[in-house]
């Protein structure tokens, strides 16, 4: 993965209305998280993958 990867990946979490949370320090960015829809289908419709 590069950065425009990670930008394309974040601009599209962003535009769906999901968070990313990003951890850094003084070294740089350390860790990330957000979560997204599961399942396209009906059934997973109030779940999530974080």
């Amino acid at each position: 993965m590069d950065i425009a990867n990670r930008i394309q990946w974040m601009a599209t979490r962003q535009a769906a209305g999901f968070p990313v949370l990003v951890a850094v320090n003084e070294h740089g960015v350390i860790g990330y998280a957000s979560y997204g829809d599961w399942r396209p289908w009906d059934g997973y419709r109030h779940t999530v993958e974080h």
